[in-house]
Formats: structure tokens, C-alpha cells, sequence
């Protein structure tokens, strides 16, 4: 059980750190941060959190501050100030609890030591003075004049963080026995895939052109520039709970297709920048969550994770027909100054912090992709999407594709999709 597996590492840190020290409660103060990492990222349930409560009353110099057993005090460190001015060695900052501090909370991830003065503690979260550049303004990026989502990490209070606990404490794991040098993906490997059907009114038939990813009973997220196409064939169907999907169909199959009854294309979208290209289409009725159809989570911080993977019916290369089997690869992250040099020098397209790059020399996104998921495995039964498929240089080049970033788009998607309680 992963929640054991949490508190098993947290308890050995603690005793490893109390073990190397001459029974300093500073040396504990990094073990302190980890599990306050592992509690807050997770939302480790209650009973190992006072599992390990417990471990920590019996080191010497830590006790409870009140008889409920849900805070503690270090002996000898000052209570906590937060919202209070502080000074760190190179710059004035404010006390605030250290999951706020973006810089001190990601150090503390990668190191496990921040460097920054301490104000205090708020139970067993340490207070920082962070610097006033981050607690002045939030991160902004005005080139595409959306409103970028507040940092908040694994912040539990976000409708769409609530929506991937309830769907990940509910679904069961499943097992299952277009991409150029991609490959045949497996059924239940990807549940969340959905293939979006346009009507062809000269042909009368329906064509699935894009690709996109069921995030909750209702909506599935997808590219704006699918919805604005050219051709202004309309949006009808959308196809759940298959891999293999042909080009086209006389007739929708009930068992498989959804109606779609709305779309909603983000109004600050840009076709000819490729800015804001995201929207939301709506089914007609709720889907209910199989082995074969399930919602993926949505990303909620603004970094790259390292294993990222791209999903499609798009085609397996320059010039050749689409694949009817759902493709997969594995890319890696580009950083954005590397993908916005080549791009500006390119195609002339500029690159913003709403945007994440990524390529492979072997794999990469290709015509009919568009619109699909960018994703990683964060939980056991769940994926996580972390961009949706935009535009690339070239079908199947050594140049990184271009997918719109999921994280910066939180505000507008949960406004949408859960307007009221989780």
C-alpha cells in the first residue's frame, strides 16, 4: 500500500537523521520538511501521519504543543512569525510557511535544505523568510494574455486535485496484458483517450480528425485550432474506451460514441500564434467509468515532469496514412529557451511559459495527433496530462512539438468543468 510504503521512508529519515546527530533537534528540522513534502504532496491519510507523530514524541527536545496530538514544537526554536518582514543575508523577504515559498519548497525537494533564514514553525511546518520577489507578485507571463494559474503545488483546495484524489481512491488498477516510431499502444493502457468525430457533409460521414483526453463524466479537453478548422466540419461525436479507430464511419455506434452537445474554444485563442490553443468539448450524457474508460488528472505544477509520453491516431510518418491502432512514445522535456531559439529561427513562432516543449530522436507527433494528451504516470490506477498536442516543424523532424500546458490553465477548466463542489 503506497500510503505505508510514504510513512515506512519517512520514518527511516527521521530515525537516520537522529541517529547521526548528537541529539540536535536542528539536524531533524531537514527530516521535518520531508515528510511535510510527502504529507502535503500525497495527502497522506491521517493514521500514518499520527503514526509517525508518534515517532517523533519520543525523540528527545520535540513535544506537543497541545493535548490533540496534531502539532509540535521544536525546543529552543522560536514560535512562528508569520506575515512578518525578515531579512535574509542578500535581500528582505516575508515569514510564510515554506509550501508557499515556491524557491525554498522546490530546494527542499531536490536537496532537502533551502538556505533561507528560519521564522518559525506552524505545527510541523517550518516558517521561512522568503524573498519579497516571490511574495510580492505571482509568476506571470503576459506574451499570450492569459492569466497564468497560481503556484500551488499539491495544493489539496484545487477542484481538480480533489477530482484526481476521488477518481484515483475510486478506480481500481487496471492491468492490460501517431506518432512516428511510436508503437501499437494496448487496450486500458490509455482510458482517458478519446477520438473526436466530425461530421463530413459532402460525404455524409463522419471522420475522426483529433485526438482528446476525458478529464471528468462530462468534458474532455482537447486543441482549439481541432474545433476551428478550415473546413468547418462540425464537431459530433466523440469515440471512448477503444484503440482502434478507423478514419471514418457512415454511422455512430451507441455502445462507443458520445454526443457532443457543446464546445467551449478559450477566448483569448490565437490561430495563426498558437496561443491559448485549448478548449473543452461537452457530452451530451455522463460517462461511466470502466476498465476501458476512465479520466486522467490534470498536472498541476508548473515544471517538466522527466517521463512524459504522447498518445494518437495521427500519422506514422511524413506522408503516410494515420494509424487506426492508438500510438505511443516517450519524449523528453525541452527546456523553453532551446524550443522558443529554434522556433523564432524556424517558423518565426514565439514560445511562451504557456507552453511545453518536448522530441525524441526517435518519436514525435504527427497530422491527427493533434489535440492529444501529453501525459505521466503520477499514480498507480490514474495518468496525469500535463500538455495537449499543438503544432510541431515538420512531421516526424529532430525539431521539439509544441503542446499547450495544462497547469497554466487550471483557473479557466475547473471555472468550466466543476463549477460547484468536488
Amino acid at each position: 500500500m503506497v500510503w505505508r510504503q510514504i510513512y515506512i521512508v519517512a520514518v527511516k529519515e527521521f530515525k537516520r537523521r537522529y541517529n547521526e546527530s548528537e541529539i540536535s533537534c536542528r539536524s531533524l528540522l531537514p527530516s521535518l520538511n520531508y515528510f511535510t513534502l510527502f504529507a502535503s504532496v500525497t495527502h497522506t491519510p491521517h493514521l500514518y501521519v499520527q503514526k509517525t507523530y508518534h515517532i517523533l514524541y519520543s525523540i528527545p527536545g520535540l513535544r506537543k504543543t497541545n493535548n490533540h496530538g496534531t502539532k509540535l514544537r521544536v525546543s529552543r526554536e522560536r514560535r512562528s512569525q508569520g506575515g512578518s518582514n525578515c531579512h535574509n543575508s542578500n535581500a528582505p523577504g516575508k515569514c510564510i510557511p515554506i509550501t508557499k515559498c515556491t524557491s525554498a519548497w522546490e530546494a527542499v525537494k531536490k536537496q532537502r535544505s533551502h538556505g533561507l533564514k528560519r521564522c518559525g514553525f506552524q505545527g510541523i511546518v517550518e516558517i521561512v523568510c522568503c524573498p519579497d520577489s516571490e511574495t510580492d507578485k505571482p509568476p506571470n507571463d503576459d506574451d499570450d494574455n492569459e492569466k497564468p494559474t497560481s503556484f500551488r503545488g499539491g495544493d489539496v483546495t484545487r477542484k481538480s486535485q480533489k477530482a484526481c484524489d476521488k477518481y484515483s481512491r475510486t478506480l481500481p488498477i487496471v492491468l492490460f496484458y501517431h506518432i512516428v516510431g511510436g508503437e501499437n499502444a494496448q487496450l486500458r493502457e490509455f482510458p482517458h483517450m478519446a477520438a473526436l468525430g466530425f461530421f463530413i457533409k459532402e460525404e455524409n460521414m463522419y471522420r475522426f480528425d483529433c485526438g482528446g483526453t476525458l478529464i471528468s463524466p462530462y468534458y474532455i479537453v482537447t486543441a482549439a485550432h481541432c474545433l476551428v478548422n478550415v473546413q468547418g466540419n462540425e464537431l459530433k461525436i466523440a469515440r471512448l474506451g477503444v484503440i482502434n479507430v478507423p478514419g471514418m464511419v457512415e454511422k455512430p455506434d451507441p455502445k462507443i460514441d458520445y454526443n457532443v452537445i457543446d464546445v467551449k474554444i478559450h477566448k483569448q485563442y490565437n490561430g495563426r500564434k498558437r496561443f491559448n490553443d485549448i478548449a473543452l468539448v461537452k457530452l451530451e450524457k455522463a460517462v461511466t467509468f470502466t476498465d476501458t474508460i476512465r479520466p486522467a488528472c490534470l498536472y498541476t505544477k508548473n515544471d517538466n515532469p522527466d517521463k512524459i509520453m504522447v498518445t494518437g491516431w495521427g500519422a506514422v510518418g511524413l506522408g503516410k496514412q494515420r494509424s487506426n491502432i492508438l500510438q505511443k512514445a516517450t519524449l523528453n522535456p525541452v527546456s523553453l529557451q532551446e524550443c522558443s531559439l529554434i522556433y523564432q529561427k524556424k517558423v518565426q513562432k514565439q514560445i511562451t511559459k504557456n507552453h511545453i516543449c518536448a522530441a525524441s530522436n526517435m518519436s514525435d507527433a504527427c497530422q491527427g495527433d493533434s489535440g492529444g494528451p501529453l501525459q505521466t504516470q503520477s499514480k498507480a490506477n490514474i495518468l496525469t496530462i500535463v500538455g495537449i498536442i499543438s503544432y510541431g516543424i515538420t512531421c516526424g523532424s529532430r525539431y521539439p512539438g509544441v503542446y499547450t500546458r495544462i497547469s497554466r490553465y487550471l483557473d479557466w477548466i475547473e471555472e468550466v468543468v466543476w463549477p460547484g463542489a468536488v
